[in-house]
């Protein structure tokens, strides 16, 4: 289910992840409103966070960005 979800998303919505915050929030109201719609259904899926630090480097710094990453989502999701 998890891989076909992400599978599903647009690659200018994974682009889009790349962008400062700041940009992402000064987008256009349906960007900010899709965005925002797609990421709450990635982040409300626990296979999705559970997976997330498993395709992370296994060293200690790149495991604390599982968080990171996280909280970033999160902050899209409320725009």
């Amino acid at each position: 289910m998890l891989k076909a979800l992400v599978a599903e998303l647009p690659v200018t919505l994974l682009v889009m992840l790349a962008l400062p915050i700041e940009v992402l929030g000064a987008a256009a109201s349906y960007v900010r409103i899709y965005l925002a719609k797609e990421i709450k259904k990635l982040i409300s899926i626990r296979e999705f966070n559970d997976a997330l630090p498993g395709h992370l480097p296994p060293d200690a710094a790149s495991q604390e960005r599982a968080g990171t990453i996280i909280s970033r989502l999160e902050g899209i999701a409320s725009l």
